[in-house]
């Protein structure tokens, strides 16, 4: 049953307002007025197909997302700037974010539609216990290290690449331009879906150390969503926990 244009009204404001948009740079983006994105948010404008496709793309949702008779206001992104407010105030990060989401959102519905298997996070999750200090955020992070080679049976073996360690383990990954104090990010859509996104603009040598990095937050911060590892945080505990994981010997 096809919803009404109140409903889509409404799905388009709390989509818009999960990534951080005004109604005003909507418009801007679509060629509209301000009074346009406002009666369609308040259904008394019908919108087209063509204005809902660009909509669902500037918001990083599937045009079918928002007509399907069940929908999810639940955003990562929206908690993510929550949490960090300066990283919605970054317009270049905001599109980086949401065109990656949009790829990987794409990679599943496409993969549905192939009848492939569906991709589910089944890397290893272990208990974050509370840190006191920089010592036990260490030692938890080397314990942690261990605990997940031998989880995976690499002995003292070299780690294998870890975006195709990642990407076994049901992790999406990618290496993509984030600002500079920005070395990595975690992004959870759901429990089990999971991207990892690494700066392309760093060292080629700095890559695996932030994949690892990013990995760490996987395996024993999931419960935190979307995480963002900034230059800024590196002595934050839960930051320095993370360091250890996955050494090469």
């Amino acid at each position: 049953m096809p919803i009404s244009p109140e409903i889509l009204g409404q799905r388009l404001r709390s989509a818009r307002e999960a990534v951080g948009l005004t109604q005003e740079s909507s418009a801007a983006a679509l060629e509209l007025s301000r009074p346009a994105i406002s009666e369609l948010e308040a259904g008394r404008r019908r919108v087209s197909s063509l204005e809902l496709a660009r909509l669902a793309q500037l918001y990083g949702r599937e045009a079918t997302e928002l007509l399907a008779p069940a929908f999810s206001e639940a955003d990562p992104l929206r908690a993510l700037f929550r949490a960090q407010p300066s990283l919605e105030l970054n317009d270049e990060l905001r599109q980086i974010l949401l065109a990656w989401r949009h790829r990987a959102r794409a990679l599943t519905d496409l993969e549905a539609k192939l009848e492939l298997p569906r991709r589910l996070c089944t890397a290893g999750q272990y208990p974050g216990n509370a840190l006191s200090s920089r010592w036990d955020a260490i030692q938890q992070g080397e314990r942690l290290a261990e605990e997940e080679r031998a989880r995976l049976g690499l002995g003292r073996a070299p780690a294998p690449e870890l975006p195709m360690l990642l990407e076994s383990q049901g992790v999406r990954t990618a290496l993509v331009p984030l600002p500079d104090d920005i070395s990595g990010l975690t992004l959870q859509e759901r429990a089990q879906d999971l991207m990892i996104l690494v700066n392309a603009g760093h060292a080629t040598t700095r890559h695996r150390f932030s994949f690892a990095h990013e990995y760490a937050h996987v395996l024993i911060d999931r419960e935190r969503g979307s995480i963002v590892s900034r230059a800024g945080d590196r002595d934050e505990l839960i930051e320095m926990r993370a360091n250890p994981s996955l050494p090469d010997s």
